[in-house]
This record gives C-alpha cells, sequence and structure tokens, in this order.
C-alpha cells in the first residue's frame, strides 16, 4: 500500500512538476501577450491621431473645394451677364450707328483717336485769322480733349479680334493717308484703359452738361463774341486809366512830400520866431509824429513860455494857447499869406498885455491881407482902422453904425516884429 502511495506521489510529483513548466511557460507567453497588446494600443492611438488629421485635412479640403465650386459659378454668371451686356452693346451700337464692334480694330481707332485734328473748322466766320487763331489757343484744352478714345461703356470689356487688319482706304478724311506703323501699334498694347475709362467718364459728364444741340449757337457765339470784344476794350480802357490815375496820384504824392516838407521847415522856423517876440522868450517848436507816410503824419505843438518847463500845448493855459495859435496862424501867414482873415473872439482870453502885443502882431500883416476880427475887447478896437457894430437906441429897434480912423494910435504895448526879408515870399 505504501507502495502505491510512493507511486502516486511521485506521478503527483511529476504532474506538479509539469504543471509548475506550463505555469512558467504561460507566464512567458502572457509577458508577451502584455507587450504584443501594448504595442497594439500605441500603434491604434497613433493611427486615430492620423485619422483626426485626415479628417481636418478632408473637411479643409471640402470647405475649399465648396468655395471653389461658389467661386466658380459665380464668375459664370459674371461671364454670362457681361456676355448678356456685351450683345446688348453690340446690338446698340449696330441699331445706332450701323458698326459691328466684332469688325472694328481697336488698335487703329486708338491710334486714330489721338491723332491730331485737322482743318478744325472755324465757329467765327467774321473774324480775322489771328483772332480765329487766338481763339482756337484758348480752346486748346478742349480740342485735346475731343481727341481721345471713342465712347464705351465704363462696366464692359469689349472683346475684339486682333487679326483684323485696317484698311486705309476705308477710313474717310485725312486720316486715310496715314497708316500706324508697327511700333505705334505694339505700344498700344500697353494702354492705360483704367485712364482710358477715367477720361471718357469725364468725357460724358461734359457732354451730359452741354445740354441739347442747340442750332443757333454759330450765330450766338458771333454775337456774344462782339459783346465780349466791346466789354474787353472797355475793361482796358479802364485799367489803362486806372494805372494813369495811379501813376498821377504817386506823383501828386510825391511833390505834395516835397512841398509838405519844405514848407512845414520854413513854418516850423517863422513859429520859432513868432512865438518868442509874442511871448517875449520862451522856446517853441513843431514835431511830426512818427509815421511813414509825411502825408498821414500828425503834427505835435510844443512850447514852452519864458519862466515854465517845456510841454504840450495841451497843458497850457487858455492865454497862452491862444497866443501860441495866433505865434502858428502868423508864422503860417510869413509862408503863404491868404486875402483875409476872419478872427472870432480870438483876443478873449488875452490879458491887457497879450492883446498890446496881439494887435501889434496882427499890424504888421495889414499890409499884405486884410483882417476882420470879432470882438468886445476895446483895446483891440482902438487897433482897428474901422468899426462896424449893432446898437440899440431905442428899446426892440437895432441900429447899424460904422466907423473909420484916421489916423493911427500909438499903444506902449504894441511890439515890432523883425521878420526876415528870406522868410516871406515875394
Amino acid at each position: 500500500r505504501s507502495a502505491l502511495w510512493e507511486t502516486q506521489i511521485q506521478e503527483q510529483q511529476q504532474v506538479k512538476e509539469g504543471a509548475i513548466e506550463r505555469s512558467e511557460s504561460l507566464d512567458g507567453e502572457l509577458e508577451e501577450s502584455k507587450q504584443v497588446v501594448e504595442q497594439t494600443r500605441e500603434t491604434l492611438v497613433s493611427i486615430e491621431d492620423k485619422v483626426g488629421i485626415l479628417e481636418k485635412e478632408q473637411s479643409y479640403t471640402r470647405e475649399k473645394v465648396e468655395g471653389l465650386r461658389s467661386n466658380l459659378n459665380n464668375q459664370h454668371i459674371q461671364i454670362a451677364e457681361k456676355r448678356s451686356r456685351l450683345e446688348f452693346v453690340h446690338e446698340e451700337i449696330e441699331r445706332e450707328y450701323g458698326i459691328d464692334l466684332r469688325l472694328v480694330d481697336w488698335k487703329f481707332e486708338v491710334w486714330k483717336a489721338r491723332q491730331p485734328v485737322e482743318n478744325l473748322p472755324k465757329l467765327d466766320l467774321d473774324a480775322s485769322e489771328s483772332e480765329a487763331d487766338e481763339d482756337l489757343d484758348s480752346k486748346g484744352g478742349d480740342t485735346e480733349l475731343a481727341q481721345e478714345t471713342e465712347v464705351s461703356d465704363d462696366s464692359v470689356e469689349v472683346e475684339v479680334s486682333e487679326d483684323v487688319e485696317a484698311d486705309p482706304a476705308s477710313v474717310p478724311g485725312d486720316a486715310a493717308h496715314k497708316v500706324p506703323s508697327e511700333e505705334e501699334l505694339e505700344e498700344l498694347d500697353a494702354t492705360n484703359w483704367s485712364k482710358v475709362k477715367a477720361e471718357i467718364k469725364s468725357l460724358r459728364k461734359r457732354v451730359q452738361g452741354m445740354g441739347a444741340v442747340n442750332t443757333d449757337a454759330i450765330e450766338e457765339y458771333g454775337e456774344l463774341r462782339e459783346r465780349h470784344l466791346f466789354l474787353k476794350t472797355q475793361c482796358d480802357d479802364l485799367i489803362t486809366s486806372r494805372d494813369k490815375l495811379v501813376a498821377a496820384i504817386e506823383e501828386i504824392n510825391l511833390k505834395s512830400r516835397e512841398q509838405f516838407s519844405e514848407t512845414f521847415s520854413q513854418i516850423q522856423a517863422n513859429f520859432k520866431h513868432t512865438f518868442e517876440t509874442l511871448f517875449g522868450g520862451g522856446k517853441a517848436d513843431l514835431k511830426l509824429i512818427e509815421a511813414e507816410d509825411v502825408l498821414e503824419s500828425g503834427i505835435d505843438i510844443v512850447a514852452q513860455p519864458p519862466g515854465t518847463r517845456l510841454k504840450n500845448i495841451t497843458l497850457l493855459s487858455g492865454g497862452q494857447r491862444t497866443m501860441t495859435a495866433v505865434g502858428l496862424l502868423f508864422a503860417i501867414y510869413m509862408v503863404k499869406p491868404s486875402p483875409f482873415c476872419l478872427l472870432d473872439e480870438l483876443d478873449a482870453p488875452l490879458d491887457e498885455s497879450n492883446i498890446g502885443r496881439f494887435t501889434g502882431l496882427l499890424k504888421q500883416f495889414t499890409s499884405q491881407s486884410q483882417f476882420i476880427i470879432i470882438t468886445h475887447n476895446k483895446r483891440t478896437i482902438q487897433a482897428a482902422t474901422a468899426i462896424y457894430g449893432v446898437t440899440m437906441e431905442e428899446k426892440g429897434v437895432s441900429k447899424v453904425v460904422s466907423m473909420k480912423f484916421n489916423s493911427e494910435h500909438d499903444d506902449p504895448d504894441i511890439v515890432s516884429l523883425q521878420l526876415e526879408k528870406e522868410a516871406v515870399p515875394a
């Protein structure tokens, strides 16, 4: 029985060892399987990332394709619209002008439009040739604008065949004798169509601004031109007269400045002399207020009676101002005496001694001028040669009286003014 058990134990031991070996083999396979699974997972993640990128690229490509399809559809629509517009333009031009644009050599037409216009008719039939040339020169800008390309629609680009060659014999007028060179035709390939369209637009606006065609425009132009020439002649005469007046005014101002400066210097010297004589001393002067033009300058009278400080005439007393004014008046008389002089109450502010000086100075000029004095001062009346007055002997009845003196009256206050001969002009 124990042998049986030992046999079973050995068998079980062998089974155990086989199981252990199998377990170890399975463990190795398990590790290998885990590694394979891990690698498979990493590969799967990488594939999923690539799939995401491809999906995004696919989405972007689809959007781009949709945009291109939409743009293509728009281009087809625009092409269809332009073709329709082109057909309409062809029909309109053929109906209105009888020209098939498909048969037009645009290069030759552009070249012809750039050529100067010859034998341009003159609007003014009555004007002389020289005057007409001046009119054409003044309208040179308009002529240049009229020499640009023919009018075409701004929004349509007309495609014509370049294989059609221009037939110079079919071109009317002087243009038939001129043919563009190959170089000129090649230069037309670089035509700035944007500039041409802008100029066409400007010309259209000008044509629209002209309004309806006036069949009497040439006659009206002739009348307006005659009126213009008449007004221009009058304007030129006025401008010439104005220039002459300005020159005369400048000459008068120049002479006036010279005469004023000369006369002012004489009066200034005479005023110093008369002032010293009337006041028995002192100083006086005339000064021009600073100004660019002596004719517009003011005059400042400065006086210094004996025993006072030098001051402006506005700061003197009434009597001093009166005597200063008398001195200035007679200083002017020494340069240019007047036939007569009227003095109204000039001696009212003067005292008795100044009255004598005033009347004495007055008598020095009676040989050159006649003085009429309105006064109530007896000393002044006494120095006169004739008096005229109004009295009322009876109440309410006025009477004019006059009296002439046949002899001179001596006055102790009369002063003698020694005038220099060169100071008083002959």
